[in-house]
C-alpha cells in the first residue's frame, strides 16, 4: 500500500484512551502490513482507506456510521460502512480500544 493514503479518524475531543486506541492501530498498520496510516481529526478529508475510530455517539463515528445499536459500557463493534471506510466504535473509551484489537 506504498502509494495508497490510509487515513484514521478521531474526534478532536477525543480522550486519552480513544486517541490510544488510534495510535495502537496506526503501530498495528505498520508491523503487521507495512502500511503508513495518518491520524486525523478531519474524516472527510481525502483518504484510499479509512477507519473511523471512537466512542458511539461521537459526531464523527454518527455521520460515517448511519446510525449505530446500542452498546454498553463494554459493547464494540466493528463495521464496514462502504469500500474504503470502517467504523471501530464502543460504548466507553475501554471499549474503543477492544474494538480496535479485535480487528488486529
Amino acid at each position: 500500500m506504498d502509494n495508497h493514503s490510509v487515513a484514521i479518524c478521531v474526534d478532536p475531543e477525543a480522550g486519552p484512551l480513544e486517541s490510544f486506541a488510534a495510535s495502537e492501530l496506526q503501530s498495528c498498520l505498520a508491523k503487521l502490513f507495512g502500511v503508513t496510516a495518518h491520524i486525523t481529526s478531519e474524516s472527510g478529508q481525502p483518504a484510499d482507506a479509512r477507519f473511523i475510530v471512537g466512542m458511539k455517539g461521537r459526531p464523527h463515528v454518527e455521520r460515517a456510521s448511519g446510525g449505530l445499536p446500542s452498546l454498553s459500557d463494554q459493547g464494540h463493534l466493528l463495521r464496514r460502512v462502504s469500500g474504503d471506510t470502517m467504523v471501530l466504535a464502543g460504548g466507553s473509551p475501554a471499549a474503543v480500544c477492544w474494538a480496535v484489537y479485535e480487528l488486529v
